[in-house]
């Protein structure tokens, strides 16, 4: 079993990366792939963790993008973006990272003053005391509205202030989808869509969009997801066959941040073949 989706607290995520590596050898994963948001900087410190295990590392990372294939396409419209076997000390994905780490900053920094507009009085210090000054994201902050009685769940934080129609609401800067693929190949790997029902649920629009994928160099789509029901993979599973796309998958797990998902397991049924891996790697 593997797993090619997992976030520690180098950005989103709760766990560090030696508590994963423990985790991963204690469920004898045969591979794991770290993909932190807008960072790669956990990836040599995983391996050396990893490196008298049997668990293989992945090295990798998740971007957002906008749905639109050039910067000519305004839309809201979303997607995730899984960069795996890049090089994380390509100058080239270096250079890039750092281009999203200040816009990212540069949204916290404008999120911090819509929440503050809205009645809720934090700080950048404040959030960064949760992020222990590492990459600071949305889950950040919506462990402070929760531990500060603004909202009841994580998931009411994103319904009433950080999601898209929260009232705090700050839209990142985003790349288009053609970047997604050009950023991984220039580090020496390739791109899969992620959690595909988050850009659409409707499987007549996702058939055309996998076969746009297809076209532009992505290699596969994570239809073996930690929430997705079965039904529902199997619906991903038989468009990235028609598209000739792999099938992948992974928990999505960020620790706490999720606490419904876990590595390897997602919410307790999903099982990842270590067969993927090798169809992943024929690619290259």
């Amino acid at each position: 079993m593997i797993d090619l989706h997992v976030h520690s607290n180098y950005s989103d995520g709760s766990c560090d990366v030696r508590e994963i590596a423990e985790i991963a050898v204690d469920l004898n994963l045969k591979a794991i792939a770290l993909t932190d948001h807008d960072r790669v900087d956990g990836v040599d410190e995983l391996k050396n963790f990893l490196k008298h295990t049997q668990v293989e590392l992945v090295s990798g990372m998740e971007i957002s993008v906008q749905c639109g294939f050039d910067n000519s396409v305004a839309t809201d419209k979303s997607a995730h973006v899984l960069l795996y076997f890049i090089d994380p000390n390509n100058s080239d994905l270096i250079y890039e990272t750092k281009k999203l780490q200040q816009d990212r900053e540069t949204r916290n920094d404008r999120l911090i003053e819509s929440l503050n507009s809205c009645g809720v009085k934090v700080t950048l210090k404040d959030i960064a005391t949760i992020a222990k000054n590492k990459g600071i994201g949305r889950p950040h902050f919506a462990r402070y509205l929760v531990d500060n009685r603004y909202c009841s769940t994580m998931d009411e934080a994103f319904v009433e202030y950080l999601g898209t129609t929260g009232r705090a609401y700050i839209p990142k800067a985003r790349l288009n989808l053609n970047d997604g693929v050009r950023i991984a190949k220039m580090a020496g790997g390739l791109a899969v869509l992620a959690h595909p029902f988050t850009v659409s649920e409707d499987l007549t629009e996702l058939d055309a969009l996998f076969g746009q994928l297809k076209e532009i160099g992505f290699e596969g789509i994570e239809a073996y997801y930690g929430r997705y029901t079965n039904t529902g993979r199997k619906s991903l599973i038989d468009l990235a066959q028609k598209h000739g796309l792999v099938a992948t998958g992974g928990s999505d797990f960020h620790g706490s941040f999720k606490a419904d998902l876990f590595i390897g397991t997602g919410t307790g049924d999903l099982a990842v073949d270590d067969s993927i891996l090798d169809l992943l790697k024929a690619r290259l």
